[in-house]
């Protein structure tokens, strides 16, 4: 058997197996992931493996083929399904079917990103669809409305994205993905460009197709939202972005317009969210905004239609990955550990749980940028690739989008230190105090730990490693950046800065410091006892005049997409129903009105007179030897 569709029918098996023998699947699901892991290492040091068989007319065969950028995706995609598994084998209450969809799913993802035709793509994607119907619907009560309203989102742009293929078949005459090519470019080119963009922008959650994850945060597992939203889909829409742009479609040949309504919707997709992230009081609904402004980022590095923007994207989608599933998972310990994610009722975790603590700050540090770690690399390749797509347009738009992602990066850092202080410093309250709480489980901090550890490594080492053997072999170039970063060397001076940092304060501590009671403007210091609430930092933002009525709609659904579809929908049936109902009343009046008239004339005719009878005859009998006549 070709090692490609191992890679594809392993977890598949596995998982059918695992729901015959519900005993078994915790165990099952852990080794099956870890040797998918292990297979996806073996094939990416073999370089390309294509595997093709007749299977249908038109086209249609079951063709495999991975290549770099493929078998990277299925190797990360592999890793978070083991530490996901891992995450979960020691967690109360949990259910079976978490890990049978989790190998369903891996298979089946796995088959998306090892396809090289069209139709065998699309099938996969789109049980991909409804196996995330299926981990959403498992979840809490409102799971069963959050997982309707993911499959409505996610079954149009896949709607779309099919409709895509068809176009791409009537203009190329052929399934195979890796012979699509285009000799002109014409307009005719933007609809099926189009609409597969649609697919890949809501598979990644990009505005305005997001708000369904911002639901899946309240309703499904953090193991679901690590693993789905967190990984495994933006891994499947920036796979798909990445092939529109450097195979299905020429970026060389597109109009620098399209380019520009991409950033546009990158650009909007980070401001927006994280605006939102800062008012957030609830931790996970807050990641889930941070995650979504993540996608923002690749989408304005791929869109620049530029190696270096494309290759950041990737970066950033690699590094994403890592941050956002260690997040999402975090907020699962705190929430077994505490109960609750809402920030207003935590604080003072550090000590208790120190291993979640570091683990998240480390995560958290990435997300917002910070030097050494991956999230200040990735970034900065995007920045640079704006910078050159600007030197080439002199688009002053260009420079408008850079201001706003750098502008993002502090936005990210300031909602970063409001779940990191509302979190973990502070004083412990008092009902957690009686609740004696502890560290996680070993086998649910080693996965977090595990991802917290890449991020510093992928950053640390992004020119040894990362480039290296993640991002140049992606898109088969050799990078070339402009201006000096070495971020081996940067580490070196930030821990020595760091290590100078400790000494003057500890050389401070060793001297006479005088204590006292800190100022609280007046209020009564009984109120700060348990520090200052975290929910309240940007509580004069949310207040503000321009915010306050915006930030109030968007609380109660009123710029949800999905929401103004479903009413527009709506509408427009009632418009057409009461439309539908004049036209057959008035018809029917028509109708009515002619049949009376008719019945009247005729019974007029018919009045009982014997002269009148033979009238008719004689008429009839005219007419018939009229006929017979000619």
């Amino acid at each position: 058997m070709n090692i490609l569709i191992f890679l594809i029918i392993l977890p598949v098996i596995a998982g059918i197996i695992a729901l015959i023998v519900k005993k078994s699947a915790k165990i099952l699901c852990i080794l099956t992931t870890f040797l998918t892991l292990v297979l996806s290492v073996v094939i990416f040091s073999r370089g390309e493996i294509n595997f093709s068989k007749q299977w249908l007319s038109y086209g249609i065969d079951f063709s495999l083929r991975a290549f770099p950028f493929s078998v990277i995706c299925v190797l990360f995609s592999s890793l978070i399904a083991f530490l996901i598994s891992l995450h979960l084998i020691k967690k109360e209450n949990i259910k079976i079917y978490y890990f049978i969809l989790i190998l369903i799913n891996l298979g089946i993802v796995n088959g998306v990103f090892l396809a090289n035709n069209f139709i065998i793509f699309i099938l996969f994607w789109e049980i991909a669809a409804i196996i995330l119907y299926l981990s959403i619907r498992i979840g809490g009560e409102n799971s069963y409305i959050t997982a309707t309203k993911s499959l409505y989102i996610i079954g149009f742009s896949d709607f779309c994205l099919l409709l895509g293929i068809i176009l791409l078949w009537k203009i190329n005459g052929t399934f195979n993905m890796h012979k699509i090519s285009y000799l002109s470019p014409s307009t005719f080119y933007l609809l099926p460009f189009t609409l597969f963009c649609i697919g890949a922008l809501a598979k990644t959650g990009l505005m305005p197709f997001h708000t369904w994850i911002l639901d899946a945060s309240k309703d499904a597992s953090t193991e679901v939202m690590a693993y789905l939203p967190g990984a495994v889909d933006k891994l499947l829409g920036i796979y798909l972005l990445v092939r529109i742009f450097t195979e299905f479609f020429k970026f060389s040949e597109f109009n620098f317009n399209l380019s520009l309504i991409l950033m546009l919707i990158g650009t909007l997709t980070i401001i927006i969210s994280l605006m939102l992230a800062l008012v957030q009081e609830d931790l996970k609904k807050t990641i889930a905004y941070m995650s979504i402004s993540g996608a923002g980022y690749m989408l304005l590095g791929i869109s620049t239609n530029t190696i270096l923007g494309i290759a950041g994207g990737i970066f950033y989608m690699f590094s994403a990955i890592l941050w956002a599933s260690c997040l999402f998972l975090c907020a699962g310990n705190i929430e077994k550990q505490t109960g609750t994610t809402n920030i207003n009722e935590l604080g003072g975790l550090a000590k208790v749980m120190p291993i979640t603590f570091f683990t998240m700050l480390i995560a958290s540090l990435s997300i917002s940028g910070i030097p050494p770690f991956n999230g200040f690399f990735s970034k900065w390749i995007i920045y640079q690739s704006l910078i050159e797509l600007y030197k080439n347009s002199h688009s002053s738009l260009v420079i408008l989008f850079l201001i706003i992602a750098m502008f993002g990066s502090a936005l990210v850092l300031a909602s970063s230190v409001k779940i990191i202080y509302s979190t973990f410093f502070g004083n412990l309250k008092e009902k957690f105090t009686e609740k004696h709480l502890k560290e996680i489980h070993w086998t649910m901090w080693l996965p977090i730990s595990i991802l917290s550890l890449l991020c510093i490594i992928s950053g640390v080492f992004a020119n040894q490693i990362t480039l290296k053997y993640l991002i140049n072999p992606s898109l088969n170039e050799q990078l070339i950046l402009s201006g000096f970063w070495q971020p081996s060397t940067a580490t070196i001076f930030i821990i020595i800065g760091f290590v100078i940092g400790i000494v003057i304060y500890l050389m401070q501590i060793i001297k006479n410091v005088r204590k006292t009671e800190t100022y609280t403007y007046g209020e009564d210091p009984e109120i700060f006892k348990d520090g200052f609430p975290g929910s309240d930092f940007y509580l004069s933002i949310s207040n503000a005049r321009p915010f306050h009525s915006i930030y109030k709609r968007t609380t109660n659904g009123i710029f949800d997409s999905y929401n103004i579809a479903i009413s527009s929908i709506k509408f427009f049936s009632i418009l057409v129903s009461n439309f539908i109902d004049e036209y057959f009343h008035h018809l029917y009046e028509i109708i009515e009105n002619i049949t009376v008239t008719i019945s009247k004339l005729s019974s007029s005719l018919q009045g009982g007179l014997l002269s009148v009878y033979i009238f008719w005859s004689l008429v009839g009998f005219m007419v018939l030897l009229f006929l017979l006549c000619r």
